[in-house]
């Protein structure tokens, strides 16, 4: 029976969250691109859906999918 430590889980998951986000941020900030920024974007998200509730993280969801589209 394996023993999962849920803290360090979750540190492990928020921490590799955070690198992908300042990874991509870092890129967008060199490039000035604005494809580079919506994948910072959704970096962004990616990260913060560890902390929203469900409806808080469908929201930002279909806010990035359709970001930068006109209607």
């Amino acid at each position: 029976m394996t023993v999962v430590n849920i803290a360090a889980e979750r540190e492990r998951r928020e921490t590799e969250a955070w690198d992908a986000y300042i990874a991509a941020r870092n890129v967008a900030e060199r490039t000035g691109r604005f494809e580079d920024g919506r994948l910072a974007a959704r970096a962004w998200c990616a990260f913060i859906e560890l902390y929203a509730s469900p409806a808080q993280a469908a929201f930002m969801g279909a806010t990035i999918t359709t970001f930068g589209r006109r209607a």
